[in-house]
């Protein structure tokens, strides 16, 4: 399923450095090692992202060629979303380790999804009957959706 995305021209709050660093080192590592899309693509949805700038961001990434570079998108936002171009040049003038990068990105997704996955089984656990069919069902996604986490999380 697509985010709900809010009007592109609508005014979003600029993250601040406490706000959700795995978010923010996830586009980081993105926008860093390009090859790191791929294990992203496998694991990670826009609707992962809480901030919107963050999911606006991570959505256009999704939109490039394998072979494209994402150094052109603060460029492309300029105008029509100035907001969006501003975050995007702060990821970049961040200076982070390169050492581990890919560990600390499967680090950082982990603690995404793990998020996710909390608040996920809360909000549907709210709305089954225990020992019902439904309760059933939901028990088996829920455990795919913690192998799915053990996968992203399995040493190379």
């Amino acid at each position: 399923p697509r985010s709900r995305r809010s009007n592109p021209h609508e005014s979003a709050p600029a993250p601040t450095s406490s706000h959700s660093p795995d978010e923010r080192f996830l586009l980081q590592a993105l926008l860093t090692e390009a090859q790191l899309m791929s294990l992203a693509k496998q694991f990670l949805r826009p609707e992962d992202f809480r901030h919107s700038l963050y999911r606006q961001l991570y959505e256009q990434l999704l939109q490039l060629p394998d072979d494209a570079s994402s150094a052109h998108l603060p460029q492309q936002f300029a105008k029509e979303q100035p907001e969006l171009a501003r975050e995007l040049a702060a990821l970049y003038a961040t200076d982070f380790l390169h050492e581990h990068l890919e560990s600390q990105f499967r680090l950082s997704l982990r603690r995404l999804k793990e998020r996710h996955l909390r608040e996920y089984r809360q909000e549907r656990l709210q709305l089954v009957a225990p020992n019902s069919t439904e309760h059933a069902l939901l028990g088996r996604t829920l455990r795919q959706m913690e192998e799915e986490l053990n996968r992203i999380f399995k040493p190379r």
